[in-house]
């Protein structure tokens, strides 16, 4: 999104949500902070929780989080959101560490999110197509059997490229490049936004 800054913009409740999922896929790909990437994918999340619950629809969280026992579920739970609450607030914790963070939980949180984003708006931008395709071509054992067709050529593209290059390098373009790699994903798959 671009922004005349000197111009007041119109914010929606999905501008906000694939604004802030396409920047947790640049700071994966192109900045490698997967801790900007987790915070910014869980603040998409809860917007778009609640607006597939308004329209009756089911997100992978909700999926997820229906699979957990419920005297579990509080843990659980705590566990997605504690190093996203860390990563927003100060009041309570000034002095807390968090040690462990792996930065495939920002990468798969991530995901989740642009696959909400698809249930709930039917469509992906480019950047959210970029870290779908990407992950499903290097992991095909993610993928039921009935959707491989879908990620043919996004294997053809990114290969087994599980360091990033390619994904990378695309997500940079993008920055430069939108309309001409836009075009030419929207030809791939009818669920690419411009």
């Amino acid at each position: 999104m671009s922004i005349d800054i000197t111009q007041p913009v119109t914010l929606t409740k999905r501008s906000v949500a694939r604004n802030q999922i396409d920047a947790a896929v640049h700071q994966i790909f192109v900045h490698k902070n997967y801790v900007a990437a987790n915070t910014l994918s869980l603040a998409a999340a809860e917007i778009l929780e609640s607006l597939a619950k308004i329209a009756g629809k089911r997100t992978m969280f909700t999926e997820f989080y229906d699979r957990i026992q419920p005297e579990h579920l509080k843990t659980v739970k705590g566990m997605v959101k504690d190093v996203y609450n860390f990563s927003k607030h100060a009041d309570r914790d000034a002095h807390q560490e968090i040690t462990g963070f792996k930065p495939q939980v920002a990468i798969m949180n991530a995901w989740m999110e642009i696959v909400s984003y698809g249930v709930v708006y039917n469509q992906r931008s480019p950047e959210m197509f970029v870290l779908y395709s990407w992950l499903a071509a290097t992991n095909p054992r993610l993928v039921k059997e009935d959707s491989q067709d879908e990620f043919v050529w996004a294997r053809h593209i990114f290969g087994d490229d599980h360091d990033m290059e390619v994904a990378s390098k695309l997500c940079s373009d993008l920055l430069t490049n939108r309309s001409e790699i836009t075009a030419a994903l929207t030809a791939e798959s009818k669920f690419v936004e411009a």
